[in-house]
């Protein structure tokens, strides 16, 4: 099969699904952590929980299968989108469903001291407050100061 820029488009779609599915399991793992339960209770229960979204997202992948039988004029180009298109959604789902709690809890456990949104910022650190995406530099006065003189 050639990669042609049909099945470019495919896989660009497919990361978007991928990215998707991600999102899904590891929100709702992050809730459930900040919850109070454990980093793996928190992973099984998000796999078992989205998986129906999940799986009915990636249901709607089946309209690829007349252009992966596709014949006659054209059909070499429709064929490499189908081609793509169903067996990345099929795989997409299938790995991302196993392998994203796995690589949740792995991550979590690797900063176990930290829950999310218990992070501290020590402001003596930060030479620059940000105001709207722009750094600006932080300045303090002396409070007895006459700039009118």
């Amino acid at each position: 099969m050639n990669i042609n820029i049909f099945t470019q488009t495919g896989v660009v779609v497919l990361i978007g699904l991928a990215c998707k599915n991600a999102i899904l399991i590891v929100e709702f793992a992050r809730d459930r952590q900040l919850a109070g339960e454990s980093i793996f209770k928190a992973a099984v229960e998000a796999a078992t929980v989205r998986l129906r979204p999940i799986v009915m997202t990636s249901a709607c992948f089946i309209h690829m299968l007349p252009p992966y039988l596709a014949s006659g004029a054209g059909a070499e180009m429709r064929r490499s989108l189908g081609t793509a298109m169903l067996w990345g959604a099929f795989g997409v789902t299938v790995f991302g469903i196993f392998l994203t709690p796995v690589f949740f809890y792995v991550i979590r456990r690797f900063v176990r001291g930290r829950t999310p949104g218990s992070e501290t910022v020590d402001t003596a650190a930060q030479p620059a407050a940000v105001d709207g995406g722009v750094p600006r530099a932080i300045v303090s006065a002396p409070a007895n100061s006459d700039a009118g003189n």
